[in-house]
């Protein structure tokens, strides 16, 4: 099934640019106004309503990364748009596909531990002092907590298993480790 391709997030990715589409899948689909990160409200959605996914390994697209795009910025509207795209996502796919939880707990992991990352490698750790913010992190470790009593063979990632499993031993750690890796990875680049 397409949607759990999705989940997973290795043969099938949340970015919209990078797929053709029938323009009918459009209809009653459109983008979400002022939201980064809408991808994610939209792919599950295309995918759900399609009759037919392929995918293909060919390379037949470059992408340009600027220092000044989306990617490469990270702020408190970020994180918060970040957040509402999982949160609709989940709880969309939950009420339509209950027999999906294991999936989408997995994949709600794998954004948890991304906006941990994300914290860490943009340096950003200023933004937890945000009450907003720590509320929503706050969250997300008592979810992770919950969650650990799950099956996590659904994850299907080594990195994101080590990054969840410091995540929930101390956060601390988790920081120390993220930012020697992105230091290093930052050297070797």
């Amino acid at each position: 099934m397409a949607l759990k391709e999705l989940l997973r997030g290795k043969k099938i990715n949340d970015f919209v640019w990078n797929k053709l589409y029938k323009r009918e899948l459009f209809n009653n689909i459109s983008f979400l106004d002022n939201k980064t990160y809408e991808d994610i409200a939209i792919m599950y959605r295309l995918i759900d309503k399609s009759n037919l996914v392929a995918c293909s390994d060919i390379k037949l697209y470059k992408y340009l990364v600027r220092n000044t795009s989306l990617t490469n910025s990270f702020k408190k509207n970020n994180i918060l748009d970040y957040d509402e795209m999982i949160k609709l996502r989940y709880n969309d796919l939950l009420d339509k596909y209950p027999n999906m939880i294991n999936d989408l707990d997995a994949n709600k992991i794998k954004f948890i531990v991304r906006q941990f990352q994300n914290i860490s490698m943009f340096k950003r750790k200023d933004l937890l002092s945000d009450n907003c913010i720590k509320r929503m992190f706050i969250e997300y470790l008592q979810f992770l907590k919950e969650c650990k009593k799950c099956n996590f063979r659904y994850i299907n990632d080594f990195k994101v298993n080590i990054m969840f499993n410091l995540l929930i031993v101390n956060v601390n750690l988790f920081f120390v480790f993220t930012d020697l890796y992105y230091m290093i990875k930052m050297i070797g680049d």
